[in-house]
């Protein structure tokens, strides 16, 4: 059996070590092109190229799949399926049916719930206490074709995105290699392939640098939500001015108080040691912060070196 591995972020990395370790490495793993990374912004691999490297197997970076170059280049691997985990890319139907037995793609949702780039900063945002992978086989909609397996994983009241990202690339890996094989034997009912219902859909969004622009009138709870979700990007932040010099400081971990605040919103004072920011209905403790240029540090230190941050509000 051939198999062609599209990937691209952290995300999935899991699910091509599984692959290899279960005795099924891909023919070639297809990524995208190195990218401008880091403050000198230099060309990095990304960490599925990393990856593919690692366990020595053979690397295409195509800029766009959809060039004959390339559809060449894939045809010459005879392929009979592939797979597909967070590549950053829509696979064009005429790749898609390249593979007799189609591809298959890792979700980090239960859908047809979060479809779209972005369904784990979603189940933080909205709260959910529940989420899961599923296996589905790729159309030529955005996660919209049949679903082959799924399963459950809790949130966590403390999660982040990358703490919830992390343990679903784990369990999709697995499933996924427990799926392949009663996928292609046909010994199994549980995987046939069975149609969403598109009628439930819901949708998630990019989420840009700017969102992470804290609000300081919304409640407490979305708030908290906000800070979790925007980990680690694209993190959480605001401006205070202190002295005639605005700071931008990122929030990496916040908690909600239990006391209501009289404060305007946006405002930071002192209580239990730790500063308190107040919300529209109450505060925010922060109790990991980094200013910008500086290295990540506690509120209580924050408070230290800062003194006059102290009365100063949130913009």
């Amino acid at each position: 059996m051939n198999i062609l591995f599209f990937g691209t972020s952290k995300f999935a990395v899991p699910a091509l070590e599984a692959l290899t370790a279960a005795g099924s490495p891909p023919a070639a793993v297809i990524t995208l092109p190195d990218r401008p990374h880091g403050r000198g912004l230099h060309n990095a691999p990304s960490p599925v190229a990393l990856c593919a490297k690692k366990l020595e197997l053979p690397l295409f970076q195509p800029e766009k799949l959809s060039h004959e170059e390339s559809i060449k280049k894939l045809q010459s691997f005879h392929a009979d399926i592939g797979i597909v985990v967070a590549y950053g890319k829509l696979i064009p139907e005429n790749i898609i049916q390249l593979f007799p037995k189609g591809i298959l793609n890792i979700h980090p949702s239960l859908l047809p719930e979060f479809r779209g780039p972005s369904p784990i900063h979603y189940v933080i945002l909205e709260g959910k206490e529940k989420t899961g992978v599923t296996i589905m086989l790729v159309d030529k909609e955005l996660d919209h074709g049949p679903v082959i397996a799924q399963e459950e994983e809790s949130v966590f009241p403390n999660d982040t995105t990358e703490t919830l990202s992390a343990r679903l690339a784990d369990h999709g890996a697995k499933l996924l290699v427990k799926t392949i094989p009663q996928l292609l034997s046909g010994s199994s009912d549980s995987v046939a392939p069975r149609e969403q219902n598109h009628s439930v859909a819901t949708f998630t969004k990019l989420i840009l640098k700017e969102d992470g622009h804290i609000q300081w009138n919304e409640s407490t709870e979305i708030i908290e939500r906000k800070i979790r979700a925007y980990v680690p990007w694209p993190e959480a932040f605001g401006f205070v001015n202190i002295g005639g010099k605005t700071l931008r400081i990122k929030i990496i971990r916040g908690t909600i108080s239990t006391q209501q605040s009289r404060e305007e919103p946006g405002k930071i004072i002192e209580q239990n040691g730790l500063p308190l920011v107040a919300t529209a209905n109450g505060g925010i403790f922060l109790h990991k912060l980094q200013v910008e240029g500086k290295k990540p540090i506690s509120g209580q230190d924050l408070i230290n070196g800062y003194p006059m941050i102290l009365g100063a509000k949130f913009e």
